[in-house]
């Protein structure tokens, strides 16, 4: 008989969050460079996105309890809130490099930016999820700032 394997909620957490993210990070990553062999990556990056969530929503799961549940409600609230001071540093950032005199040779092409910036922020964001969840079904406590 083919008995498939139980999926435990932290390799669930491990397939959605850290490997996507992963790929989610280096696929945005891949963006800024052209040639084929980057192209390449991109799209074996977005594949691994679509497997690993695939995985997830159709293997045989571990059900959740509350806790896990709980968790992963109080990972994705703190990766918010981290997310948010992430952007307002880029947004710093962006403030400062565009206050930069025109004859400067720095050129930013804000179009050329705003997909693999989205990509790399989803990533960032996955793999903040990921480690605050398995962090907090480790040590059974909530880390609040």
């Amino acid at each position: 008989m083919n008995k498939k394997k139980i999926l435990s909620v932290t390799d669930q957490m491990n397939l959605f969050c850290f490997y996507s993210g992963i790929a989610w990070l280096i696929g945005g990553i891949v963006l800024f460079f052209d040639g084929i062999i980057f192209t390449i990556i991109e799209i074996l990056a977005m594949l691994a996105i679509c497997i690993t969530h695939i995985v997830v929503m159709k293997a045989k799961k571990e059900k959740q309890d509350e806790l896990s549940i709980k968790n992963y409600h109080v990972a994705r609230s703190h990766a918010l809130s981290i997310m948010h001071v992430i952007y307002m540093v880029i947004l710093i950032a962006l403030q400062i490099i565009t206050t930069i005199p025109a004859n400067a040779t720095l050129s930013l092409e804000i179009k050329d930016m705003l997909i693999p910036a989205f990509f790399i922020s989803l990533g960032i964001e996955y793999i903040i999820v990921g480690f605050l969840f398995r962090k907090y079904e480790r040590d059974g406590e909530e880390c609040i700032y």
